[in-house]
């Protein structure tokens, strides 16, 4: 086959695909222009499927929040701690990676804590908010 045929198959293939791509942006977004021209180009993004979306996730944090304060609650330092550390040859080592393991669960604790109220701060501003609402989503 010739390549000026290849060139031309592929260039109507990329210009169908553009036409196709750009008509499917545009029907999922809001464009608008301010005062000094400056556009934006917004993804329309509902409302109701999203505070949905965030109770479901908090839903799951709060759970995970849940399992991991037990586990925590299991780590502490108990009594037969303290004789295997007193005890036992590398009980200090013992103790050490037991007290950071835990250092590092509470970290984790807090994180979620902090994931749990940003989430519940945004539903609260979504429920609160009358009418329509412009969201930005940032897609990962």
């Amino acid at each position: 086959m010739n390549t000026l045929a290849n060139k031309i198959i592929v260039m109507s293939f990329i210009v169908a695909c553009s036409f196709t791509s750009t008509n499917t942006l545009a029907e999922e977004r809001f464009i608008e222009q301010d005062a000094e021209g400056f556009c934006t180009s917004l993804r329309l993004v509902e409302k109701i499927p999203l505070t949905q979306r965030i109770r479901e996730w908090r839903a799951v944090l709060q759970e995970q929040h849940t399992a991991l304060a037990e586990r925590i609650e299991k780590l502490k330092f108990s009594a037969l701690d303290t004789i295997i550390t007193v005890v036992m040859p590398g009980g200090l080592l013992y103790a050490a990676v037991k007290s950071n393991n835990q250092l590092e669960r509470r970290q984790d604790l807090t994180l979620l804590s902090e994931d749990i109220e940003q989430l519940s701060g945004d539903l609260h501003t979504l429920e609160s908010t009358p009418g329509n609402l412009r969201i930005a989503a940032l897609q990962e």
